[in-house]
C-alpha cells in the first residue's frame, strides 16, 4: 500500500475565522489522516484512512477533524480480539455515532450539515469505506473509473438517536488498483474536460484551434495500464499531471488522497507524505537586486581603471627614456640649489592592500545602499502623502455628492478611497496616523450611506432550553381562527413554527411567546407558507400539509427527470417551486397536490441560462435567486430579467437566504452578524447589525417585522 496527500491551498494556522481572509473558500477547513498499524496486534485490523472537510466552521471547531480523527483511530484500534476489520470499523461508527451527539447535546450543532467525511479501512486487499456528504471515493482500475460511492450519496443523518456514519461498504481490490478520495471542489476541476493550447499536428483539433484534453481523473486512470504501475505512480508523476490544471487549481481549496494497492507495505511508523500546492509569490532579494550588480559595477569600474594607470605608467617610461638619450645641447647648464621636500608616504604591503580592499569596497557598498534606500524612501513618502491628499480630496467630493442626493456616485468613490487608503494604514509610515484617522472616517460615511444600525442589545422575543429543543428552520404563518370562520369578522391567528431536520418535534410560538409543540412522525428540512396552508417539505420528494391544526398524509412527489435533486423550495399563490441548484432548474408543482395529480414542469424556458450560481430562492409575482457571487438574478415567466449587484457596507461576504415581501428583499448573512434590507432595485434600505447574532440560522417576514433565529433565541425587529 502506498498513499499520497495532495492539499490544494489549505488554510493557514494563523487564519482569522470570518474575516474573509481565506483567498477561495473562507472559514473552510481540510485535512487528511493516514494511521498504519504499529504493532502486530493493529495489523490484523490494517490501515485506517481519513478525509475530512468542514464548511463554514466557526473558531471553536479549527480542530474538530483533528479530535474526530483521533477518536475514530483510537477506538478502531482499541479492541483487537475481534473477528474481522470490517466489525472493527462498524464499532468504531457507533462510539463515533455517540461521541458526536454528545457534541451536539452540548450545544455545539453548528457543523451538522457541513461535515464531510470519507473513512477508509485496508486489509492487504479487503476494503472497508463509508462517507459522510459530498466526498467523492473513486476506483480506477485497468483505465476505468468506478465512482463506488455513488451508493452512499442518498443515505440521510438520522436524528433519534443522532446517527452521522451510517452503512459501510466492503469490497475486494486488485493489485495496482487506485483509490482516490477528493472534496467537490477538487472533483469538479478533475473530471472536467478541457481544451488545451494549439498544437502542430492537425489531429484533434478543435474549430477554435485548440484540441480536447483528457481530465485529470483519465490520465491517473492511464497509468494503471502501464507495465509497472508501481514505477510510474508516484508524487512526480502525479503532480506533473495536476500541474495541467494548476491555473484552475490555484483559485480553489480542497484536497486529494491517492491509495495505490500493491504488495509492498509502509515501513514501521513511516508516514505517506502530504504535498502542498498553493501560490507563492516572489520575495525581494537585496542581494540580487542591489548588492550583486553594485559589486559587477565596482569591479568593472576598477578594472577599468587599472588598466588606464598601466597604460599611463607605460607611456612615462617611454618617454623618460627618450629624454635621457637626447638631451638638449643648446641649453645653458645652471648651476641648482637642491632642495628637498619630505611628503608623508604611506607604505602599504601587498598583503596589507588585499585586506583593505575588501573593506574599502564594503563601505562604498554600504554608503551607496544608503544612498539609494534613502531615495527610495523619500519617493515612498512623497507617494504616500499625495495618496493621502488624493483621499482627502475624494472624501470632499463624496460628501458634496451626497448633498446633492447622488449617494450611489458617493458611495463608489468613497469605496474607491478605502481601497487606497488602507495599504497606508498596514505598514510603517510616516502617515499612517493621518491614514488611520482617515480610514475610521471613510467607514463611517459608507455606513452611514447603507443605513447600517448596530444594535448592542436587541429585543429577544423568546428562548429555547438548549437541551431540550434547538430549531434550525422558521416560518411565519397566519392562520384563520376555525371559531370565526364564515363571520363577518374575521379573526387570525399568527404563530412562528420552528422545526430542524433532526428532531420530529415542531415548536409552535404564539404571538404572545406561547410555546407549544407539535409531534409528527418524521423530520422536515423546509417549509413555506402554500394555498392557505402550511406545506413542509422532507428531501427527496415528500410533502406534508398542515392545516387545521393537523397534518394530512405525505405525498410523494414526482420527480421531473432523472437525476433531480431537490434543494430550495418556495410557494406562490397555489404553485409550490422547488430549486435543483446542480442543474440550476427550478421545478413547478400546480395544485391539486395529491397522489398521482401531481404534474412537475419545467419552469425556466429551454434556452434560458439556467441557475447554476444559485444559493437560495425566494417568490412574489417573480422568481428571485440569491447567487454564490451575493448577486441576485430576477426571473420571470421563466426568463431571465435582471441581475442586482446591491451595493452595501460592510461588503457582503457570505450572503445566505433570500427573502421577499411585496416591497422589499430581506437577506441573511450570518458571518458578518446581520439582516439587509433592500428594495427591489437593489437599493440598500436598512441593515440590522449585532454582536448578539453570533449565531444567525434563519429569519421569517410578518408585515414590518424581523424575526431572526439565532441558535436558541428569537429576536424581534421592527422596520
Amino acid at each position: 500500500m502506498r498513499a499520497f496527500e495532495f492539499h490544494f491551498n489549505p488554510p493557514h494556522q494563523n487564519l482569522r475565522f470570518g474575516t474573509g481572509q481565506a483567498k477561495v473558500q473562507e472559514d473552510t477547513i481540510f485535512d487528511s489522516f493516514c494511521y498504519e498499524p504499529e504493532n502486530n496486534y493493529e495489523r490484523k485490523l490494517g490501515s485506517l484512512y481519513l478525509a475530512g472537510e468542514l464548511k463554514d466552521a466557526l473558531p471553536q471547531n479549527h480542530k474538530f477533524l483533528d479530535r474526530l480523527a483521533s477518536f475514530l483511530k483510537k477506538e478502531f484500534y482499541s479492541t483487537i480480539f475481534r473477528s474481522s476489520s470490517e466489525s472493527a470499523l462498524k464499532d468504531a461508527l457507533k462510539k463515533a455515532n455517540k461521541f458526536l451527539e454528545e457534541i451536539s447535546k452540548k450545544g455545539d450543532v453548528s457543523w451538522l450539515g457541513k461535515l464531510n467525511l470519507a473513512v477508509l479501512n485496508f486489509k492487504n486487499f479487503d476494503f472497508n469505506f463509508t462517507k459522510v456528504g459530498e466526498m467523492k471515493i473513486l476506483l480506477l482500475r485497468q483505465g476505468q473509473i468506478i465512482d463506488i460511492g455513488k451508493n452512499l450519496d442518498l443515505s440521510e443523518i438520522e436524528p433519534y438517536p443522532l446517527k452521522i456514519f451510517g452503512n459501510i461498504l466492503s469490497g475486494k481490490l486488485a493489485e495496482n488498483d487506485l483509490i482516490m478520495v477528493l472534496t467537490k471542489p477538487v472533483y469538479s476541476i478533475f473530471s472536467a474536460a478541457f481544451v488545451s493550447a494549439r498544437k502542430k499536428t492537425k489531429k484533434g483539433e478543435s474549430k477554435t484551434g485548440g484540441f480536447w484534453s483528457k481530465n485529470i481523473l483519465e490520465k491517473i486512470s492511464q497509468l494503471t495500464l502501464g507495465a509497472e504501475p508501481v514505477k510510474s505512480i508516484n508524487e512526480k508523476t502525479l503532480s506533473e499531471i495536476f500541474r495541467t490544471r494548476e491555473k484552475e487549481l490555484l483559485k480553489t481549496s480542497g484536497l486529494c488522497l491517492v491509495c495505490h494497492l500493491t504488495k509492498e507495505f509502509w515501513p514501521e511508523r513511516q508516514k505517506p507524505k502530504s504535498l502542498i500546492f498553493e501560490k507563492s509569490f516572489e520575495k525581494f532579494s537585496l542581494k540580487r537586486k542591489l548588492i550583486v550588480p553594485t559589486i559587477k559595477f565596482f569591479r568593472s569600474l576598477i578594472s577599468k581603471l587599472n588598466s588606464l594607470f598601466l597604460a599611463i605608467k607605460a607611456r612615462l617610461r617611454l618617454f623618460k627614456k627618450s629624454a635621457k638619450k637626447e638631451p638638449d645641447k643648446k641649453q645653458k647648464s645652471v648651476h641648482k640649489i637642491p632642495i628637498r621636500i619630505k611628503s608623508p608616504r604611506l607604505n602599504l604591503t601587498q598583503e596589507l592592500k588585499k585586506k583593505i580592499t575588501p573593506i574599502i569596497l564594503l563601505l562604498g557598498l554600504l554608503f551607496f545602499g544608503f544612498l539609494v534606500f534613502q531615495k527610495q524612501a523619500q519617493d515612498n513618502l512623497k507617494e504616500d502623502k499625495n495618496t493621502l491628499n488624493s483621499v482627502q480630496q475624494s472624501i470632499l467630493d463624496a460628501q458634496n455628492l451626497i448633498r446633492q442626493k447622488e449617494e450611489e456616485k458617493a458611495f463608489d468613490l468613497l469605496q474607491k478611497s478605502l481601497t487606497d487608503i488602507i495599504p497606508l494604514t498596514q505598514k510603517d509610515s510616516p502617515v499612517k496616523k493621518e491614514a488611520t484617522a482617515l480610514q475610521e472616517s471613510i467607514e463611517k460615511d459608507l455606513a452611514k450611506l447603507s443605513k447600517l444600525e448596530n444594535i448592542p442589545e436587541p429585543n429577544l422575543f423568546f428562548e429555547f432550553d438548549q437541551q431540550e429543543f434547538l430549531p434550525q428552520k422558521m416560518v411565519y404563518y397566519s392562520e384563520q381562527d376555525a371559531r370565526y370562520i364564515g363571520r363577518r369578522t374575521a379573526r387570525y391567528n399568527s404563530n412562528l413554527y420552528l422545526f430542524t431536520s433532526f428532531d420530529q418535534n415542531i415548536a409552535k410560538i404564539t404571538s404572545s411567546g406561547q410555546k407549544s409543540f407539535l409531534e409528527t412522525s418524521q423530520t422536515f428540512n423546509e417549509a413555506v407558507v402554500f394555498d392557505n396552508s402550511l406545506l413542509f417539505f422532507k428531501k427527496p420528494s415528500s410533502v406534508s400539509i398542515f392545516k387545521n391544526n393537523k397534518f394530512n398524509e405525505p405525498l410523494l412527489l414526482k420527480d421531473p427527470y432523472p437525476g433531480f435533486v431537490s434543494g430550495k423550495i418556495a410557494a406562490y399563490q397555489k404553485n409550490l417551486y422547488i430549486f435543483d441548484s446542480q442543474k440550476g432548474e427550478i421545478i413547478k408543482y400546480s395544485t391539486p397536490l395529491s397522489q398521482g395529480k401531481d404534474q412537475p414542469q419545467i419552469w425556466l424556458e429551454v434556452k434560458n441560462q439556467k441557475a447554476l450560481e444559485g444559493a437560495s430562492m425566494a417568490i412574489d409575482s417573480s422568481i428571485w435567486i440569491l447567487n454564490k457571487d451575493n448577486t441576485i438574478s430576477r426571473y420571470y415567466r421563466g426568463a431571465l430579467k435582471e441581475t442586482l449587484s446591491p451595493k452595501f457596507y460592510p461588503l457582503p461576504k457570505n450572503l445566505s437566504e433570500i427573502s421577499v415581501s411585496s416591497a422589499y428583499i430581506y437577506l441573511l448573512e450570518p458571518s458578518q452578524k446581520r439582516i439587509v434590507v433592500l428594495d427591489k432595485t437593489g437599493r440598500i434600505i436598512k441593515q440590522f447589525q449585532s454582536e448578539k447574532f453570533d449565531n444567525l440560522k434563519d429569519f421569517a417576514i410578518s408585515g414590518n417585522t424581523i424575526w431572526l433565529l439565532n441558535g436558541s433565541k428569537i429576536y424581534k425587529i421592527n422596520l
